[in-house]
């Protein structure tokens, strides 16, 4: 009965949408909904839902990509539009989260919450969705609002955060938590640390500020432990020539946050066999523990 109900919710905006037709306005590039969950049904009820709310919008051209996940490859570099894609993740509840990207500025904007039931995503996302959109047009202006980013596992928490300059690594030490496949992320005061795998393999990492932004990168050589999402066979040897994991972050303003871009590998398929490896910049959240 509810999947009919939010059903009839999506047509209801798709038919506005299209009785709205977009000629101008800003191009907004609108990627995939990537998910752990394996409802694939609900994944594009709820795709389909963010993609009418942004056609609701009339400064706003949506440029559909729903078919293709982001990476920041897929974007063209004469783009200077705007760049979309949001993720949904099982941990402690329905962590839901949506990035926006200024492919012009090299903006990204996050925001998000945690949910204890999944249809909540959808009855209440649309003014996560303007907010986010009104947060990278207010910085592009130069009179941006606080940043709005879910990082509570207490369901239907919202917490509202500022990015800040990183000025000391004193401000990073400790350790982090919040990205698929590892346990944790230390990082000591004298600008080193390490990463612990759920596999239980760890990685050493040098950690350096510049221009009030965290760079951790992968100190040593690669271990086909570092890429849990590729089949091991294929891991082993993308170890050996792959290049130097890394991290770029910003961090929230009560420094409870560390958010940004992750440079790995990835696999590439070929139907259903993984055939090589690719490099890709995605998007990550660490939280601090």
């Amino acid at each position: 009965m509810k999947k009919k109900i939010l059903s009839s919710l999506v047509v209801f905006f798709a038919l506005f949408s299209f009785c709205h037709p977009q000629q101008n306005g800003i191009p907004v590039e609108f990627y995939a909904v990537t998910s752990s969950s394996g409802d694939e049904e609900m994944i594009k009820l709820t795709q389909d839902l963010l993609f009418s709310y942004i056609a609701e919008m009339d400064r706003y051209r949506l440029i559909d990509k729903r078919d293709t996940p982001y990476s920041a490859e897929r974007v063209s570099s004469d783009f200077n539009g705007y760049v979309f894609w949001a993720s949904i993740e099982e941990a402690g509840g329905w962590v839901f989260t949506l990035y926006l990207r200024s492919a012009a500025l090299n903006i990204t904007k996050t925001a998000g919450k945690t949910y204890d039931n999944y249809y909540r995503i959808l009855l209440e996302s649309r003014n996560l969705v303007i907010s986010l959109f009104d947060s990278l047009q207010a910085e592009e202006q130069g009179t941006s609002p606080p940043l709005t980013l879910s990082v509570d596992t207490e369901p239907g928490r919202n917490i509202r955060y500022s990015s800040v300059p990183i000025t000391t690594l004193e401000i990073l030490s400790g350790n982090w938590k919040g990205e698929e496949g590892i346990e944790k992320i230390v990082i000591l005061r004298g600008g080193r640390g390490f990463v612990i795998f759920n596999n239980g393999v760890s990685m050493n990492i040098s950690v350096t500020i510049r221009d009030g932004v965290m760079t951790a990168a992968q100190q040593g050589r690669s271990n086909a432990g570092f890429y849990p999402d590729i089949p091991r066979t294929t891991a082993l040897v993308a170890a050996e020539t792959a290049p130097p994991i890394s991290w770029r972050m910003q961090l929230s303003r009560d420094n409870s946050v560390l958010f940004g871009e992750k440079t790995t590998i990835e696999p590439v398929y070929q139907d259903d066999t993984v055939v090589s490896t690719r490099s890709v910049k995605v998007p990550v959240v660490w939280q601090r523990q």
